[in-house]
């Protein structure tokens, strides 16, 4: 889990107008990282999320797949 006070880095940043890219695995923070600067803001917040956990999915459910056809 990220420790707060690299949470508290990231949100500074963010706050501060700074562009921030946050690598982090699942459960790491990241909601919270850009969620808060995100609510505390004015106007736009963009936040871009790539998740693996969608190709994780979809190769489950290939093998799962595969063994229903065998």
């Amino acid at each position: 889990m990220i420790s707060i006070t690299r949470q508290e880095e990231v949100i500074n940043a963010t706050m501060s107008k700074k562009d921030v890219m946050l690598i982090l695995p699942t459960g790491g923070g990241k909601s919270l990282s850009y969620q808060l600067s995100g609510v505390l803001s004015e106007g736009i917040t963009l936040v871009v999320c790539i998740c693996g956990i969608i190709a994780i999915v979809l190769n489950e459910d290939d093998i799962l797949c595969e063994t229903c056809r065998d």
